[in-house]
């Protein structure tokens, strides 16, 4: 009877730590982080035109976007004997489903699905309403 008793802890234990990494995959899910060379090269060449992006992971619970920055460097690293690249924006591996390109002051689009990368539960636009500053008043005369 102890025997089974530990058996079944041991078990139910198991599947408990492998449900644990598995919904941690999933909460991740890197969709687009390794692509096809020509999907990697496309993305370069878009980044390259249009600079400015912001991250947004909607399958990881993000409610909004990341503030947006430039990609100052984007280099790509393939593997010759897969035909695949890893895209890096100033000096960070990304994955391309997360990342969003601007097209128009406030419309950003999705890079995985601009180079036709499948990626899920990412959509396909954001729209983006920057702060408005204030000028301050002047300050009145004396």
């Amino acid at each position: 009877m102890t025997n089974t008793f530990w058996m079944k802890s041991w078990t139910v234990s198991l599947a408990f730590v492998a449900g644990c990494l598995l919904a941690e995959s999933v909460a991740r899910a890197d969709q687009c982080q390794i692509v096809k060379k020509s999907q990697a090269e496309k993305a370069q060449a878009i980044l390259e035109k249009r600079p400015k992006v912001l991250e947004f992971c909607e399958p990881c619970g993000e409610k909004t976007p990341g503030k947006a920055f430039v990609a100052d460097t984007v280099k790509l690293e393939c593997a010759s004997d897969t035909n695949t690249c890893e895209v890096f924006v100033n000096g960070k591996e990304v994955d391309l489903a997360y990342l969003f390109v601007e097209v128009s002051p406030s419309k950003y689009e999705n890079l995985a699905k601009k180079v036709g990368c499948p990626a899920m539960d990412v959509s396909p636009s954001v729209k983006v309403v920057e702060p408005k500053v204030e000028a301050p008043e002047p300050a009145p005369k004396k």
